[in-house]
């Protein structure tokens, strides 16, 4: 309830910018999908939106330009279409297919598991 009520102060003012940090985490289904809704709307009358999150379906959806961090270096930026000409993946490439691509590492004993 705490993060509904601090997305929600964001839009009461009706800024012309709002920055956004991880603002789905601890949101249920139905919460998450009304706020991407809201953001799109802010977007499409012309606020300008910053989204940082580690949810790149929900980035890929919502953003039009992406900026890919790795280690608190800029590796990549641009729109979706820039981003697959840059790591040379087809249209159907995700975001997710791309980080990765984009942030693996050359020695393979720095990449971690999960098993």
């Amino acid at each position: 309830m705490k993060q509904k009520l601090a997305v929600i102060c964001a839009f009461i003012h009706e800024a012309h910018v709002l920055l956004f940090d991880e603002p789905l985490i601890g949101i249920d289904p139905k919460g998450a999908r009304e706020l991407k809704d809201m953001i799109l709307e802010a977007k499409t009358s012309g606020c300008s939106v910053l989204v940082s999150t580690h949810m790149l379906d929900t980035a890929e959806r919502l953003c039009d330009r992406i900026l890919i961090i790795d280690e608190g270096c800029t590796v990549a930026e641009g729109t979706l279409q820039e981003l697959h000409e840059r790591v040379h993946m087809s249209a159907d490439a995700t975001l997710e297919d791309m980080f990765l691509k984009l942030t693996e590492k050359d020695d393979e004993s720095e990449n971690t598991s999960l098993s």
